[in-house]
This record gives C-alpha cells, structure tokens and sequence, in this order.
C-alpha cells in the first residue's frame, strides 16, 4: 500500500525532476571544477549532496508518513462533546478538532492543510513537518545548482576558447 503511493504521476515526476537536475548538476561540477582537491570545490560539493539528500530524506518521509487520520467511527469519550464536533458521513464518525476530509484519500484528516499530488497524499500534522523541509531544501538546492551550473557554463564558454586560441597561437608558431 505505501510503496502504491509512488506509483503515481505526481511523485514519480518529482522523483524524475530531482534525480535530473541533481545529477547534470553533480556531472558538471565535477567536470568543470579541476582540480578535485581545491577546497571550494569540496565545499560545493559536499554542501550539494547534502541537500540532495535532504531533499529526497523528506520527500520520502512526506510521502509515506500520513498526515495522521481519524479512526473510522471515532466519538469522543464524553456523550455531551459530541454537540461540538462536526460528523462526517462518510467516515461515520465524528471529526476531531482542527480535522477535514480528504475527498482524495477518502479519510479525516487531523489538521490538513491539502491533498498535494507531488507526494500523492495529504499534507497535515504527521508529515507537514517533513513537506515544508522538502521544499525548503528543494528550493535551497535548486539555486545552489543554478549557482553551479552558470559557473559551469561561465568556466565552458571562458576557458575553453582561451586555452583552444593559446594552444593554436603556440602550436603555429612551433611549425
């Protein structure tokens, strides 16, 4: 059932975004950042993994941690609560406080913000924590790559023509 919740078109296209980006990125970084020893180089490198994991860490912990449901069936424990609390009909028991069916999953939910179908399910007091530290780290990630790929793009467009034009200009004089 949980590994059911990937098998959908939001997480897979997010789990497919993450992976490119991350690895074009790591590709280029290593590719363009000679020599491997400099410590800028390890820092970026060492900083960027760690978001890559973070952000798949918290992925996955949004998805397969519920947002935490009401029982089926739930009353309060107190008869007299009762006149407080809304009823749901299709769960055929009686909402918690700061609850709201989900019609997505078909349950109640204990203080849900949404259904967001990046993770397939819904975002409320057992993974919101978990969801706002994916995006976090997603956007955090997503500039530091953008950061790297336009030095990577800077050092493409710079260093190379000088050093093909220094490699023709002392290759035809050596003629």
């Amino acid at each position: 059932m949980a590994v059911g919740r990937l098998l959908h078109w939001g997480p897979l296209v997010a789990i497919l975004i993450i992976k490119c980006v991350s690895l074009t990125t790591l590709y280029y970084l290593v590719q363009w950042s000679v020599p491997l020893w400099r410590w800028s180089y390890l820092l970026n490198l060492c900083l960027y993994c760690g978001l890559i994991v973070t952000t798949f860490f918290n992925f996955f912990a949004a998805v397969f941690n519920g947002p935490g449901h009401v029982p089926r069936g739930w009353r309060p424990k107190r008869a007299e609560d009762e006149q407080y609390l809304q009823y749901c009909h299709t769960c055929e028991g009686f909402k918690a406080p700061r609850s709201h069916h989900c019609s997505k999953c078909n349950r109640c939910c204990f203080k849900m913000d949404h259904h967001c179908p990046w993770i397939n399910n819904c975002v409320g007091f057992a993974n919101q924590r978990h969801f706002f530290y994916f995006l976090l780290s997603a956007v955090i990630g997503s500039v530091h790559s953008s950061a790297l790929l336009c030095i990577s793009l800077y050092r493409a467009l710079y260093y190379i023509p000088v050093g093909m034009m220094h490699c023709h200009f002392v290759c035809s004089f050596q003629v």
